[in-house]
């Protein structure tokens, strides 16, 4: 549930209607943008791809974006968004430049499998940011990363345990386990 007004309505108005049918709320999880990540590994593996950079740099995604319009363009959408992967065609250096000029930048995922310049991969491994070569189009490669953030990867470690103390925190567990029948 997006953390808005329709949070604030499940919570106030259907909780409310559900117990005066007799149905017990036994918590809700709001959406928690932590929790829609993915990190480079995966896409990595998902798509196929090759890693051209450092493999000791792995970054946590939250957004994608896609560009193939011109630079300043790119830049403006680029910007705005954080946790940012960009896609676009490998042979897009004006785009890669551009790219890298936003702090934001966690991974640039090149397309058609079209390698980047030698200038490109050693900026991306100077700032630390994975480049990623897909052997998809574009908007295949698009589709695909964004079905990812669709579901939650989590791995044992930080990610999982707050994942865990999230749910923890927004359900009600000991009731839960106290209603089952069978305990």
């Amino acid at each position: 549930v997006p953390m808005d007004r329709s949070f604030n309505m499940l919570s106030e108005v259907l909780v409310s209607f559900l117990a005066s049918r007799g149905a017990e709320v036994l918590g809700i999880i709001p959406q928690d943008h932590n929790l829609r990540t993915v990190n480079t590994d995966e896409i990595v593996k998902r798509l196929g791809g090759r890693l051209l950079t450092d493999p000791s740099i792995e970054r946590q995604i939250r957004h994608f974006a896609i560009s193939a319009m011109g630079p300043e363009e790119s830049l403006r959408l680029f910007r705005r968004t954080p946790d940012l992967a960009v896609i676009t065609g490998g042979d897009r250096a004006d785009i890669h430049q551009a790219a890298f000029e936003v702090p934001s930048l966690r991974c640039l995922i090149v397309t058609g499998l079209h390698r980047p310049t030698r200038e490109t991969i050693d900026m991306a491994n100077e700032r630390r940011v994975p480049i990623i070569l897909a052997g998809q189009n574009t908007m295949i490669t698009a589709t695909l990363c964004e079905e990812m953030l669709d579901r939650a990867w989590i791995r044992p470690g930080p990610a999982l345990d707050y994942a865990m103390d999230y749910v923890r925190y927004n359900i009600d567990i000991d009731r839960i386990v106290q209603k089952a029948p069978d305990r």
